[in-house]
Parts: structure tokens; sequence; C-alpha cells
């Protein structure tokens, strides 16, 4: 695949001490435009462990799978300080002051559940004086955004692989095929999905986390009115998948700027894309997979992602995957 012709300038924080879910008590709120809801961030907050140890910067673009890795991983709060200690925070933090009392902080005490032993004794918060502000991330807040980009990776992979039965359990037409409604349903709640019973709403907690209409042939522009066919369900999904892009695309921009190459005499202006947090860089990956500019697949063996940029069209497994395939075959003989 051709590389395209552009820069990605971007680099990103994370805390050599790792991070650590902590109860505070916090204040302030703001605004979401997800479905123009109140978010209003809910402790714990995951926070520099040890900020005395000091701050690691890296180029996380340099992974085209880290947006698909992302939407792979459990909604824990294990595994989301896992992923933390690993890439950092998912955005300079929500940007919510943190009161501190008495100057002090004290860790969870169900950390050991998140992986950590309790702390015997509280430990100083960043900046050590009171009425600072703390880089800080709600697990309310890594719910939200893992569950937005897992639920869209899912809807673009199964319009990918054309599965249209699993398709038609999240995507559905009603009203004598005039309107078409999205069911957003937990990646682990897909298979088990039990359509008829969605009029429950234990069973409606337990297993989606809302859904809304895509499309109305009474109320949508007229272009769109020609897009949608009953009973496809692979251009709806894919329209979903373009909207919530989008939308994402303007909660965490990418600036685009021009800058001179240094290293062409003639004083070359060059495109150079400037992500503006963690988000921002895998909902960009996301965009340029599902634009065709660059192509992922999964190792037919081990399931996990990887950049078809330098292999062959014909992949399908990574050699380690096949080469124990093969051991494994042998032994059965």
């Amino acid at each position: 695949m051709e590389k395209m012709d552009y820069q990605i300038v971007f680099s990103w924080p994370k805390s050599s001490g790792g991070y650590v879910w902590v109860d505070y008590e916090a204040g302030g709120s703001y605004m979401s435009s997800l479905e123009d809801l109140l978010y209003i961030p809910i402790p714990p907050y995951l926070i520099e462990k040890d900020c005395s140890q000091g701050i690691e910067m890296y180029k996380p673009f340099e992974d085209l799978t880290l947006f698909a890795k992302f939407a792979d991983i459990e909604a824990t709060p294990k595994s989301f300080k896992a992923w933390a200690d690993r890439y950092g925070l998912l955005t300079d933090g929500e940007g919510l002051p943190i009161y501190l009392e008495e100057k002090l902080y004290v860790p969870l005490k169900e950390a050991f559940v998140l992986g950590e032993e309790p702390s015997a004794s509280p430990r100083t918060a960043p900046g050590g004086e009171e009425g600072a502000h703390a880089l800080a991330e709600s697990l309310s807040f890594w719910l939200h955004e893992h569950r937005d980009l897992s639920f869209a990776v899912m809807v673009w992979e199964l319009a990918a692989n054309k599965d249209v039965g699993r398709l038609r359990k999240i995507i559905r037409w009603f009203d004598r095929d005039t309107k078409i409604e999205i069911c957003h349903v937990k990646k682990a709640s897909l298979d088990k999905l039990d359509i008829d019973r969605l009029s429950d709403d234990n069973y409606r907690k337990e297993h989606i986390f809302g859904e809304n209409v895509l499309f109305d042939r009474n109320t949508h522009p007229g272009s769109l009115k020609h897009m949608f066919r009953y009973p496809d369900v692979i251009r709806p999904a894919l329209f979903y998948v373009q909207k919530i892009i989008n939308r994402k695309a303007r909660e965490h921009p990418l600036h685009v700027v021009l800058q001179f190459d240094e290293f062409d005499d003639q004083g070359k202006l060059r495109k150079q894309f400037q992500p503006t947090s963690m988000l921002s860089i895998m909902w960009y990956q996301f965009y340029l997979v599902v634009a065709g500019d660059e192509a992922l697949r999964r190792c037919a063996v081990c399931g996990q992602w990887e950049n078809m940029r330098d292999h062959r069209d014909s992949w399908k497994k990574h050699k380690t995957c096949a080469s124990h395939e093969r051991v494994k075959r042998f032994r059965k003989k």
C-alpha cells in the first residue's frame, strides 16, 4: 500500500510510575456533545501513581492498530489501568477541579481488586497544595469512551465481513420498512442477544446501552431515501460508522497545518496533522482504515489485529501462530 503524503506530529505523555484508581471529592461537570446529555464524572478517578517518577513521551501513531486494540480490551477498571500504564490517559484530563482534603488523596479500599495492594497511608497528591487541579479521568469517562469506540469498531467489522446475521440483531427495519433503528449492544452480548426479550427492562439494561433512529423516510432528506433499501443492513451499518466517526472527530479534533519541509532545498510545504489527544489519534486511525487509506486484519489463529501495510493481500496469520498451529496438528496425529 502506497504511503500517504502527510506527516503525523504527535507525542503523548505517560506516567513513568503508572496510574492508580483513587476516590476524590470532585466538583464541577461539563456538557458532552454525545446525544446532548449532561455527563457528570463519577469517582473513582485514574491518576498518576507517583508523580515524582516523571513523565515519558512516545509516539502512539506508529502503532496503527492502537484503536482496534483499545476496542478489544475488557471494560473493567483493571484493564483500563493496564492500558493507562502502557499508553497514558485518554486526554489531558477531564478538566474538572479536584478538591483536595488536607492535601491528600487516599487509594481505593478495593485497590486489590484493581491489581494493587492497598496503601498503608495516604499519598500526597500531585502539586501538594490545597485546591490544586490534578490530571484525572473518571471511570465513568473511560467506560463511556471505550463503549463508543468498541461498538463502532464492532459494527464496522461486521459490515466489512458482510455478517448480515449478526448485523440484523443490531440494525432493524420498522414501520412498514420505512424506519431503521440501531440497537447499541454490548459486545459480549451480541451472540446471545434475544431480540424478543428486549421489552424486559432488566434484560435491556444487562445487554444494551441505548438505541436510536438511523433513518426515517418521513423525516430524513430526499438524498437518503434512495440510499437505503429494505432489508439491507450493510449500508445502514456503514452510515452509523460514518456518523459516529464524524461526531468524534468534532469532540476530539485533529488540527491540519502546513509546515516547511526541513529536508527540501526548495522550501516545500508539507501537510502536517496534529492530533489533540489519545482519543483524537485513535478515532483518526479508525477513520483512515474505514476510508481505505490503511488496512487492518485479524490473525486467523490468535485474533489479534495486524497492520497490513507490510503484508500481501493473501496474509491470514502471524508466522508464530502458523507454527504453533502446525505443531498442534502434528501432535494430534
